[in-house]
């Protein structure tokens, strides 16, 4: 528990006080790396021999992310870019009843 409130301490500062936790940005790199490091070493023998009988799985992983994630994102994009324009179309259009008129009728 006393992770995760440091977690939310730490994203709430870096939210509002940006200047206070940019020194660590030079250290993002190695702090990944060293991660990666650690999550690797969590591996067991046993899930290794899954990986050599079925190495292809991995890689189908691999290709569904780099596929599907961007796919999604580029249309919930879509999505919410269509919905905002209309919504914006529709109040311009609330704001001047007169647009809703044919542009050929004549005014008196």
């Amino acid at each position: 528990m006393a992770v995760l409130l440091a977690i939310v301490a730490g994203a709430a500062l870096a939210f509002w006080f940006p200047e206070a936790v940019l020194w660590i940005g030079p250290a993002l790199g190695p702090a990944f790396a060293v991660t990666m490091l650690m999550v690797g070493t969590l591996v067991r023998p046993e899930q290794l021999g899954a990986f050599r009988a079925t190495p292809s799985r991995p890689f189908v992983g691999l290709g569904a992310q780099y596929t599907i994630m961007p796919l999604l994102a580029f249309y919930t994009a879509l999505c919410v870019v269509t919905a905002a324009a209309a919504l914006l179309w529709i109040n311009r259009r609330r704001a001047n009843p007169q647009n809703l008129a044919p542009a050929n009728r004549l005014e008196p």
